[in-house]
């Protein structure tokens, strides 16, 4: 059973997505969600509330995310996430980021 919950979200502005991961984060739950053909929104509480907090290369809304997956891939405590962007026309394709 799914319950509704977008009044958390800090912003109501709709996104084309495919993709969701959730770490427990350093100072409480972060929520990636893969952006197609628009920005990755890393969504993390605040006051009550989840805030997009993405920056720099994340929120590049050019890519083209098709999946996310998150992994403490060096034993550092602090998960990282790997997001898998799809090629785009025939130019080539977005790379995939780390």
């Amino acid at each position: 059973m799914f319950t509704e919950r977008s009044g958390l979200l800090d912003d109501g502005r709709p996104m084309r997505g495919y993709g969701v991961a959730v770490t427990p984060g350093r100072d409480g739950p972060l929520v990636f969600v893969a952006g197609y053909g628009e920005p990755n929104r890393l969504y993390a509480r605040k006051d009550g509330r989840y805030v997009d907090t993405a920056c720099g290369i994340v929120a590049d809304g050019t890519r083209h995310g098709m999946g996310v997956c998150a992994a403490d891939l060096d034993a550092d405590g602090c998960e990282e996430v790997y997001v898998h962007n799809c090629a785009r026309g025939v130019d080539g394709g977005d790379p995939d980021l780390l």
